[in-house]
């Protein structure tokens, strides 16, 4: 039989907190540390910067959403027209015909634009629901029937986006000819002495090409894929 001594003593380490080596080891940990936490910080900051940065650009492309043009017209108000009986009940007033008298309000506006397009035209310069804002303002003062009205009615979407800038860019450039408009009113051509066209008319038929062909590779897909479910 065999006697374990429990009595060994066991080896403990001492590390020397006041050696160079040692404090050298803490303040590199110290410097690293620090260096780490400096870029966490940096790394905060950029990407709060760039957060920024994407919210203001939002506002700022956004805003003007939040707002519409208007056009303040003098309508002249028939009260045989909206209430021919006098009754000044807002529901017979709401029931009247608004559009003709906010097409004629700018048609009296803008004098001179003749024919049918034209006029159709200038009507769509107003939202298409522009004449509620007259039916509002009657049906909530029925004491205006009769009188000429201010009021202001919202453009349409195509009217306000030229507005706020957002229409299609007009590109300027000297003309090599003279160029004669084929009228005033209606579809009106505009027919040159030179080739003033020409390079706008290949960038078209340029464009024009390229789409045939990727609709021609988008038909190709679409009958391949119908023959491999077949």
């Amino acid at each position: 039989m065999t006697d374990l001594s429990l009595d060994t003593p066991s080896k403990i380490r001492r590390l020397d907190m006041t050696s160079a080596a040692t404090v050298a080891r803490v303040k590199r940990r110290y410097r690293t540390e620090a260096r780490f936490k400096s870029l966490g910080a940096g790394a905060l900051a950029l990407t709060t910067i760039f957060v920024v940065a994407v919210l203001v650009d939002i506002a700022l492309k956004g805003s003007p959403a939040f707002w519409q043009h208007s056009l303040v017209l003098d309508v002249p108000i028939s009260a045989e027209a909206i209430d021919p009986k006098g009754t000044r009940d807002p529901a017979v007033i709401r029931s009247a015909d608004f559009y003709t008298l906010t097409r004629d309000a700018i048609f009296s506006a803008v004098p001179g634009v003749e024919g049918r397009t034209a006029k159709k035209k200038l009507a769509g310069l107003l939202s298409s629901g522009a004449s509620n804002e007259l039916r509002d303002t009657l049906a909530a003062n029925p004491s205006l029937l009769g009188q000429t009205v201010q009021v202001r009615f919202l453009l349409s979407d195509d009217a306000d986006l030229y507005l706020k800038g957002d229409e299609t860019a007009i590109r300027t450039f000297a003309s090599r000819g003279v160029a004669t408009p084929s009228g005033t009113n209606g579809e009106v051509k505009i027919l040159t002495s030179s080739n003033d066209f020409a390079d706008d008319l290949v960038a078209i038929k340029k464009s024009l090409s390229d789409r045939i062909e990727a609709l021609k590779v988008e038909l190709q897909r679409a009958e391949l894929g119908g023959e491999a479910r077949a």
